[in-house]
């Protein structure tokens, strides 16, 4: 989860191509947004970051995210 959208400096944090945090120079990862008005995670974003990047990997959780995770959702986008 992307830094401004409640995500840690820890998950890869970057700004623009300047890398900020240690887990970044380690791994190419790419952070998920929430919806600015509904403040709910933007699968549609996450998505289309997936079928961009191609990832062997999608990671979710949630320590900063108030709500209930969609975990069939990312299923669906992982498949």
């Amino acid at each position: 989860m992307a830094l401004p959208s409640g995500g840690h400096l820890t998950h890869g944090h970057k700004m623009g191509n300047k890398k900020l945090s240690a887990s970044s120079h380690f791994f190419e990862s790419q952070q998920y947004i929430v919806n600015e008005k509904t403040g709910l995670i933007d699968y549609e974003y996450v998505e289309k970051l997936t079928l961009l990047h191609k990832p062997k990997i999608i990671v979710t959780g949630f320590s900063a995210y108030p709500r209930t995770l969609n975990f069939k959702r990312f299923r669906q986008i992982a498949d």
